[in-house]
C-alpha cells in the first residue's frame, strides 16, 4: 500500500508538473500572438499614414511596431523611406541599415541605403548600392527614375546608364 501510495503521489507530482509547464507556454505562445498582432496592425497603420502623406506620423508608428519586432524587415524599409520623405537621410541610412541586417539580400533594403546615400550627396557609394539594388530587382530601376531622392542625379550620365539599362 505504501508503494502504491507512493507511485500514486509521484504520477500526480508529474502530472502537476506537466499541466504547469503546459499552461506556462500557451501563456508565452498566447502572449507572443498578441504582440505580433499588435505590430501587424501598428504596421498597417504606419503603412496607411505614410500612403496619406503623412510621414512624421508614419515614422512614429514604424517605431512602435520594431519596438514589438525588432526584425520586421518591411517596417525597416519603410521607415527609411519615411525619414528619407522628412529629408532625414543619416536616420534613413541607419533603418536601411538594420533592415540589411535582417536580409542582406534585400534589394529593397539596399534601395533605401543608396537613396541615402543620395541625399547624404556620396555619389559614388550610392552608384556603388543602387547597382547591387537593381541586381536584385530590375523593378527598382523605374522607382529611382521618379524618386525624389535621387532627383539630383536624374541627369548625371553614371544614373542615367545605371537606371535606364
Amino acid at each position: 500500500r505504501q508503494l502504491k501510495t507512493a507511485v500514486n503521489d509521484e504520477i500526480r507530482k508529474l502530472i502537476d508538473e506537466q499541466k504547469s509547464a503546459v499552461a506556462g507556454q500557451v501563456q508565452a505562445q498566447e502572449q507572443r500572438f498578441r504582440q505580433e498582432a499588435e505590430a501587424h496592425t501598428l504596421f498597417l497603420e504606419a503603412s496607411l499614414l505614410a500612403q496619406r502623406g503623412k510621414p512624421e506620423d508614419a515614422v512614429r508608428a514604424y517605431r512602435r511596431v520594431l519596438a514589438l519586432e525588432p526584425r520586421h524587415l518591411m517596417a525597416w524599409i519603410l521607415l527609411a523611406a519615411s525619414l528619407r520623405q522628412l529629408g532625414r537621410p543619416d536616420e534613413a541610412h541607419e533603418a536601411a541599415r538594420k533592415a540589411l541586417e535582417i536580409d542582406p539580400a534585400s534589394a529593397q533594403a539596399l534601395y533605401g541605403i543608396a537613396a541615402a546615400f543620395a541625399l547624404q550627396r556620396n555619389r559614388e557609394r550610392m552608384l556603388e548600392t543602387l547597382t547591387q539594388a537593381f541586381q536584385g530587382s530590375g523593378d527598382l530601376r523605374d522607382e529611382a527614375l521618379n524618386d525624389p531622392a535621387f532627383r539630383e542625379y536624374w541627369q548625371d550620365p553614371g544614373f542615367k546608364d545605371l537606371a535606364e539599362a
